[in-house]
Order: structure tokens, then sequence, then C-alpha cells
């Protein structure tokens, strides 16, 4: 008995590759071999780079469930990093618990209670010139954004109320005690928990 031929309802797929984008300039490119995901030989390289820096970084990216303990320990013995954790609760104690519903103490710009974009803590002598000032209760201020960013007459102000609130023995003290000053780590953690547990204490988190 002769058989007929089979004949396909549908015709085969063109058996010809179909371009991909490239995993590092996104151009479309056709793969000359399996599991190939670049397009060129620079961006081979490039590809290889960024797997470098993210093997090596990837032992401090956040987890779920909060940091790593190697970017915790990181953390904690890097001056760089506590000198920040540090200025954040100092500024975070001046800002929402100490001068908390005062006005701006370079204008007298009214500003409100609790948190506020336009809250900041400013300080009379600079943090970089003045570094042995930078944790001085004394020395730092409310200060609107406006004021502390772009005014060129703010210092005025804050002297000002530093004189009235504190007195001039304590203007003396600051003119005559300033000066660059670089904290040690033990000193930096110090700062950062004493001013940390002001705010818990205060309700400020």
């Amino acid at each position: 008995m002769k058989r007929s031929a089979l004949r396909r309802k549908t015709p085969l797929a063109s058996l010809s590759p179909k371009p991909v984008p490239c995993r590092i300039c996104r151009e479309p490119y056709v793969r000359e071999r399996p599991r190939q995901k670049v397009c060129s030989a620079e961006c081979a390289i490039e590809d290889i780079k960024r797997k470098n820096v993210a093997a090596r970084t990837a032992p401090y990216l956040p987890r779920r469930g909060g940091l790593t303990k190697a970017l915790r320990a990181h953390r904690e013995n890097d001056r760089s990093s506590l000198t920040k954790a540090a200025q954040r609760e100092f500024n975070r104690w001046i800002r929402l618990v100490r001068d908390d519903g005062m006005p701006c103490q370079s204008c007298g710009k009214p500003l409100p209670k609790g948190p506020s974009m336009d809250k900041e803590a400013g300080h009379w002598k600079s943090r970089g010139a003045h570094g042995r000032l930078r944790f001085d209760e004394s020395n730092v201020l409310l200060e609107c954004h406006r004021c502390n960013h772009h005014s060129g007459s703010h210092l005025a102000g804050l002297k000002e109320s530093i004189r009235r609130r504190f007195g001039q023995a304590e203007i003396d003290r600051l003119e005559s005690s300033g000066g660059p000053r670089k904290f040690t780590l033990d000193e930096l953690r110090a700062i950062r928990d004493e001013y940390r547990g002001r705010n818990k204490r205060a309700g400020v988190s």
C-alpha cells in the first residue's frame, strides 16, 4: 500500500538564530556560541570589570532583614562612617529635641515642630576649619535650609543667638578653642551612642 507524504499544516520556523540584546551595550547581536552574553571583545572586558566590582562589594550589600555582618563591622571601624553616624545623631538632637519648636536662629523664620525638610543644624564655626567644635552644643543651633546653605550673613545671626542663649563667655570660648581635630574611633562611637540615647529617650528615632 502506497502511503501519501505527510504535509505539515504549519511550516517549520526559520532555523536562523534571532538577535538578542548585549548585556552591556544593549545593542542586538547574533550569538556565535551558546551562553554568549555580550556582542564584542570591548563589551566582554566591561562585563568582567563589572563582575569584579560586584564580587568585591557583595559582602557589604544590604540584604533582607538588615545590613550584613561584614557591612556592620566595616561601619563600626571606619572613621568616615562613624563620623557621619555621630553627626547624624548629634544634628537630629539639635533639630528635633533641644531646639525643636524654636524659630531659625539666624533669620528668625518660624519653623514647625517635629521633622521638617526646612530644619537643619547650623554650625557657627565650620566643621571643616574648626573640626574641634563639630560636636560642640554651643556652636550648633537650629537653622532654616536657606540660611544654612544660601545666606552669606547667617553667621552673624548665629553669633547673636549664641550670645543671647549662652552668654558672651561662650562666644569667647568658641573663638579661642577652634581649629582642626581628628576624633578617634572610640570618641566617635561614644558621641554617636550618647546622642542616639538622648534621641530615643525623647521619642525621636
